[in-house]
């Protein structure tokens, strides 16, 4: 039983990943101006906290990766702001794509849900890579 709970857990992200960009692209059917309306301001957002761990000062060992911060806040700003920017930078071409024309109905169908969202989890993944390269200065 300890063995599927750990299996759960370890799913659980990936799990929330494409259910976020399943809600991004249901919205952005409807709704695309107010979509963009959401995404920009978190983007913004976690941009700033990104900004304010990088003022507060963090420190990444090389031989370990491990991480320091100068404060407790800065470690928690970080995390939500790599969060926020990692989901949400990726989730504005989804909007785009809620909105294209296919035949005669409007955004993905059948196994195009299934192309979308495995590429909305990979430019996600390609996205973290980039941004804690970039803040951290070290190259994976």
């Amino acid at each position: 039983m300890e063995d599927f709970v750990q299996l759960l857990l370890a799913l659980a992200p990936i799990v929330l990943v494409l259910l976020l960009g399943c809600g991004v692209v249901h919205l952005g059917r409807r709704w695309p101006w107010v979509t963009l309306a959401l995404l920009l301001p978190v983007i913004t957002l976690a941009a700033g906290a990104l900004g304010y761990a990088w003022h507060e000062g963090f420190e990444v060992r090389p031989d370990t990766r491990q991480m320091t911060f100068g404060s407790e806040l800065g470690r928690w700003c970080f995390t939500a702001g790599g969060l926020g920017v990692v989901l949400g930078v990726p989730a504005l071409p989804l909007v785009a794509i809620a909105r294209s024309r296919n035949g005669g109905r409007i955004g993905p169908v059948g196994a195009q849900w299934v192309g979308v969202l495995f590429a909305y989890f990979l430019v996600c993944v390609v996205w973290s890579a980039v941004v804690y390269s970039l803040l951290t200065g070290i190259i994976k």
